[in-house]
């Protein structure tokens, strides 16, 4: 069967723009700052108190069965616990639109060759290896994935929920048991509590607008927050990604190349704002 030229239009178009948004965000989260404030602001968990934020670093690690080659999608941070040592945070960034049924069994694979990953460093003596393998024993993993979908998730988030025991096999203990974190995109009631500084609850405000004026909005509040040459970098990763994610699904009609800073978006959206509304 093949889809009409209008359905097919549509169709590219919504791949495209999930591939930008995949992209997009990959972009920001190799950001240190993104990383931060998403720990800070959306986890609530107590170990992340007692993590020391300022040594967070992202690893190179090697993360594909057979050849250990990273995945496009992955990403692997480590930072250093106030009281010594390291945990390893996991963050699958192939972002989720609906929920995948078997995503727990993803998430163990990626663990465990991030496992096997510092395994083989540490037979080679590699000093980052052998600074987290330490006494025969391998470092904590935070498996995590980051959710965009409209509906709540309803997968299962242990692997062992999805190994069946057949009648007689009920008291099996063999089941492997590895679970992940689910973090929703576009709960509002989470970007509220983490705070009107923090760049991720922007970000995922920014995903909800539905109006040139409540982007224009979001926007100005990137503009106030990544002030200086120092924050130039981190300013072009969202200046990227708003025209490739929220202006194309918004349909403003803004290009790359009619923009470098978050500040010059403010008035093109505010103007266009005004357009529309007449």
């Amino acid at each position: 069967m093949t889809l009409d030229p209008a359905r097919a239009h549509r169709y590219t178009a919504r791949r495209r723009t999930r591939a930008d948004h995949d992209g997009g965000f990959h972009l920001l989260f190799s950001h240190t700052r993104l990383i931060h404030d998403l720990l800070v602001g959306f986890i609530d968990e107590p170990w992340v108190d007692r993590i020391d934020l300022g040594t967070l670093e992202r690893v190179n690690a090697k993360l594909h069965a057979g050849t250990l080659r990273r995945a496009d999608g992955d990403m692997v941070w480590r930072v250093r616990l106030k009281r010594g040592g390291y945990a390893y945070l996991y963050v699958l960034l192939e972002f989720q639109s609906t929920s995948d049924r078997w995503m727990a069994v993803r998430m163990a694979a990626a663990v465990l060759l991030l496992y096997l990953h510092l395994i083989r460093e540490h037979a080679r003596n590699r000093p980052e290896a052998v600074a987290v393998v330490r006494d025969g024993k391998l470092p904590p993993v935070f498996p995590l994935v980051l959710y965009n979908g409209t509906g709540a998730w309803t997968a299962a988030c242990d692997v062992a929920d999805l190994v069946a025991l057949p009648r007689g096999l009920d008291d099996w203990s063999w089941r492997p048991s590895l679970r992940y974190h689910v973090l929703g995109s576009r709960d509002q009631a989470s970007t509220t509590a983490a705070g009107s500084d923090n760049l991720v609850a922007i970000l995922f405000d920014l995903e909800r607008c539905r109006t040139a004026d409540e982007v224009a909005t979001q926007v100005g509040r990137l503009a106030d927050l990544l002030q200086g040459e120092d924050q130039a970098e981190l300013q072009r990763a969202f200046v990227t990604w708003i025209v490739s994610v929220p202006a194309v699904a918004n349909d403003l009609p803004i290009r790359a190349r009619h923009v470098e800073r978050l500040s010059e978006f403010k008035p093109m959206l505010r103007n266009l704002g005004e357009h529309i509304r007449k």
